[in-house]
């Protein structure tokens, strides 16, 4: 994803050329989209890393019944 992005911008920043102006829509939009999803992944890591609460704190396996 991230060297997507990265050859995205790349791409957008080029000087004029013929096949760079036809597709710099295309790929700044592609680019978007990765970033979106990248950025979009992350918060997911991040929130299925977090331990679940009641079992952590109060010690109790998963399986039990308060």
């Amino acid at each position: 994803m991230a060297i997507s992005v990265l050859a995205g911008a790349r791409i957008v920043e080029m000087a004029g050329a013929r096949m760079v102006d036809a597709t710099r829509g295309l790929v700044a939009g592609a680019s978007v989209v990765f970033r979106s999803f990248a950025s979009w992944l992350w918060a997911t890591l991040l929130a299925r890393s977090l331990p679940p609460g009641r079992h952590v704190m109060a010690k109790f396996p998963s399986g039990t019944a308060v």
